[in-house]
């Protein structure tokens, strides 16, 4: 029985929140929160999303904040659904509300690596918290992937010892779990610039009408580059000059010449990570890659110099 929920924080976690209520409930085992708010302790809820919450939680969450709302401004829903379909983005949101689903079948989850693997925070942020509300939190827009800076203050990124994914499900809160790290001011213009990238394109409001496909978007762009000569696209120099570049400004977690061939030919791949790597690598502002607008004729043109198998004119060097 839920006697205590506390108030959720501007960009904080659901399951940060979760953590939260298990400091504050006093209860004397994780167990017995998990059983507080969840339906089966045979789950192992995503930390990143919602989880089969039971009727009691889910109402409470509803009644103050919209659980719609909670799925979209306070899950990763946004990093995983932003380059969906309009219907892919309104099932998958209307799939985790329901909450008893295997998110990895939903979203198509990649493995986490290095210390995208482990929830990532500010120290200056921390201080901020702390000051502001008594205590700190997970935030959500220092878990995207490759997120190596806070914007706010230029300073590197902190890992903890807490796994953002795993077989069990503990309630690990962020003011238990991090450190006063020393504070490392980051001056590097290029990291900056491609962290404020990905940050934007993740802050932008969803729009559920919305439907440019985003292979539309890139491709448009990646034509007119020296990487396309009429219909022969050389994804190979492309992969090489990319893979180069950021390996210049320290990102390490690049996508593979498979990944990028579906993301930009195949067109069955929507991983934000590839996509934000690929639209900022071709100069498409982060505003384009979330809005850009195409008339359907133009879709439909650029759709047919796809490679596909009934397409076998195009060509594609890798």
């Amino acid at each position: 029985m839920i006697k205590y929920l506390p108030n959720i924080y501007p960009d904080e976690l659901l399951y940060s929140l979760f953590c939260r209520y298990n400091i504050y409930s006093g209860n004397i085992t994780h167990k017995m929160s998990f059983n507080d708010l969840y339906t089966k302790r045979s789950d192992v809820p995503s930390q990143e999303f919602v989880g089969n919450l039971n009727a009691d939680i889910m109402n409470i969450l509803d009644n103050i904040y919209d659980i719609r709302k909670i799925c979209i401004n306070h899950t990763m829903f946004q990093y995983y659904a932003r380059f969906f379909s309009k219907e892919r983005k309104c099932e998958a949101l209307n799939t985790i509300i329901k909450g008893n689903c295997d998110t990895k079948n939903v979203f198509s989850i990649l493995k986490r690596y290095d210390i995208d693997n482990y929830f990532k925070y500010c120290p200056l942020c921390k201080k901020e918290d702390i000051e502001k509300y008594g205590e700190t939190y997970w935030h959500r827009i220092h878990q995207i992937r490759n997120m190596r800076i806070c914007t706010k203050h230029k300073c590197k990124l902190h890992s903890s010892n807490i796994k953002i994914t795993g077989s069990s499900y503990i309630f690990y809160d962020a003011q238990n779990n991090t450190s006063n790290n020393d504070i490392v001011f980051i001056d590097n213009t290029k990291i900056y610039n491609f962290s404020k990238y990905i940050e934007d394109i993740f802050n932008y409001d969803i729009d559920f009408n919305y439907d440019i496909p985003i292979q539309t978007i890139l491709c448009n762009v990646f034509k007119n580059t020296k990487y396309q000569k009429g219909l022969q696209r050389h994804i190979s120099k492309f992969v090489d000059d990319f893979t180069i570049f950021y390996k210049k400004i320290g990102i390490n977690n690049i996508p593979t010449i498979n990944q990028i061939n579906r993301t930009l030919l195949v067109g069955d791949r929507f991983d934000f990570n590839t996509i934000c790597l690929i639209g900022y690598f071709l100069n498409i502002s982060s505003y384009d890659l979330v809005h850009k607008v195409y008339s359907k004729e133009e879709i439909e043109k650029e759709n047919k110099t796809h490679y596909n198998k009934k397409n076998t004119n195009i060509k594609s060097f890798s």
